[in-house]
């Protein structure tokens, strides 16, 4: 419900500025009627403000000449009366070069002598104009008041210069209504011009923003609903994560058990422990069917260890570790493989230091076995795989792996360590495996709080760098350390490598 007012009411209020219905026009008009009385005022100021400074100035500064001159001439009365001993007022003509002793500095004075009882002694020959100012001083000898002396000063010129001074606040005072009316009002209708433009501009830049804010309101309708299917489906993968990590753990401890089995019994079919076998072929079989289950169990292995680290619960134990000792371990469990692949393995270390770190045996081990298991894969036959060990000048071990095999390109380089990615080597030349060994290699090196680095070109080879912190300063008791997924699989580092 609405209530409208009068005719007569409305007129009102929409002529009274500063309501509602005012607009810029109204409000500069109520600004100059504001700037014209602000004028006034100070022109009013100006004009009785300094001639009345001026003229108090004036007054107070003759008063000061008045009172020092009677007191000059008080004094000068009292030795006169010293002097002349006690019939100095018997001779008043003797007094007057006494009074007019005192300088007046140009300023109109006359002075008169009064007895002790307010009769005059001495009266002045010239006057001066009038008003005066006065002012009067005791006689004093030897404590008894013997007369007193009143200095008038006159004030005719400080009336006549406070009148020129008045005229000149006059003329400053018109000065300044004349700048103040003239100029300010000019300035304002300018401001009025660029305020109406303003306001047009202020007009159609609301107009875009209410546009822009409808716009914004829809695209954040559909961002919302967007982040909302994200968060489902995000929730979704976290659920189908955490269910793929259990049934990798299931499964890998399940598989294990029987493929243990497998590998038994057929190492003992091949040997033929319990007697003779009818057919060569079988203990072929056999020998097959344990090769197949120890590669089965490998990669089964593989996918434990990369369960393990999703659900963050691969723990390291530390100990010293001999790194030369341990690289020629593993070097000496791939040669085997070297030798049938027709690849020379080397394995040089720096005998001058005694390289040392504290890692995991086994985890160490594991690293070495892949990333030396890589090396003689990917190499031709009669190439080069070279191990070498160094000991920095800050005891920091540097383990370095060279091959002289096919290599990789940039783009290999960029996911060689996402897990289940393995590099083209083209359809002529088969690979085993399931593409987690640098993944996990990588990972078990961050947590020894190494760094695993790898340059490599095409059909040139490829280059490893294993670096450890040495063992010096450090704590040599056992120690278990978590590993988290975010270090075993992100890949952010692969390019910068």
């Amino acid at each position: 419900m609405t209530t409208e007012l009068p005719p007569a009411e409305r007129s009102q209020s929409e002529a009274r500025p500063g309501l509602s219905g005012s607009t810029p026009a109204t409000d500069i008009a109520v600004v100059r009627r504001t700037l014209r009385r602000l004028t006034l005022v100070v022109t009013t100021v100006v004009l009785f403000s300094i001639p009345a400074l001026f003229a108090l100035a004036g007054i107070r500064a003759l008063h000061e000449h008045a009172v020092l001159d009677a007191a000059v001439t008080a004094q000068r009365v009292a030795d006169h009366a010293t002097t002349a001993g006690a019939g100095w007022r018997q001779a008043p003509k003797d007094l007057l070069p006494v009074l007019d002793l005192t300088p007046t500095m140009g300023i109109q004075v006359e002075r008169t002598l009064l007895g002790p009882e307010g009769g005059v002694l001495m009266t002045p020959t010239a006057p001066v104009a009038r008003p005066v100012l006065r002012s009067r001083a005791s006689v004093m000898l030897d404590g008894t008041r013997l007369g007193e002396v009143v200095v008038a000063v006159s004030l005719r010129a400080i009336l006549i210069e406070t009148a020129l001074v008045f005229g000149f606040a006059a003329l400053v005072a018109a000065g300044l209504h004349l700048v103040i009316d003239r100029v300010a009002l000019r300035a304002l209708r300018q401001a009025l011009d660029h305020l109406q433009a303003a306001l047009r501009e202020r007009d159609r830049a609301l107009q875009e923003t209410s546009d822009a804010l409808a716009l914004l309101g829809r695209q954040n309708a559909r961002l919302k609903t967007t982040s909302e299917e994200l968060s489902r489906a995000r929730d979704a993968a976290l659920t189908a994560d955490r269910s793929k990590s259990m049934f990798l753990a299931a499964m890998s401890h399940e598989l294990r058990t029987p493929l243990n089995a497998i590998i038994g019994f057929s190492e003992v079919m091949a040997r033929q422990l319990y007697g003779p076998i009818g057919h060569d072929k079988y203990r072929d079989y056999a020998a097959d069917i344990r090769a197949s289950g120890d590669h089965l169990l490998a990669l089964i292995d593989d996918v434990l260890d990369l369960s393990r680290v999703e659900a963050g619960k691969l723990s390291l134990r530390r100990e010293p570790l001999d790194v030369v000792e341990q690289v020629e371990g593993c070097c000496r469990l791939v040669n085997g493989r070297a030798v049938d692949a027709g690849i020379d393995l080397q394995c040089v270390a720096d005998n001058a230091a005694d390289p040392r770190i504290l890692g995991d045996r086994v985890r160490f081990r594991q690293i070495l076995l892949n990333l030396l298991t890589n090396a003689v894969k990917f190499t031709e036959r009669g190439g080069l795989v070279r191990v070498e060990t160094e000991t920095g000048p800050d005891r920091a071990v540097t383990v370095r792996i060279t091959d002289t095999g096919i290599g990789m390109s940039s783009v290999d380089l960029e996911r060689v360590f996402r897990p289940f990615e393995r590099v083209d080597v083209g359809a002529s030349r088969p690979t085993e495996g399931a593409g987690l060994g640098l993944a996990l290699s990588r990972a078990l090196v961050r947590e020894h709080d190494g760094e695993l680095h790898v340059s490599s070109v095409p059909g040139q080879g490829t280059v490893v760098t294993l670096t450890f912190p040495g063992l010096t300063g450090r704590s040599v008791s056992d120690q278990r350390r978590q590993m988290s997924l975010e270090d075993a699989l992100r890949d952010d580092d692969a390019a910068a490598l």
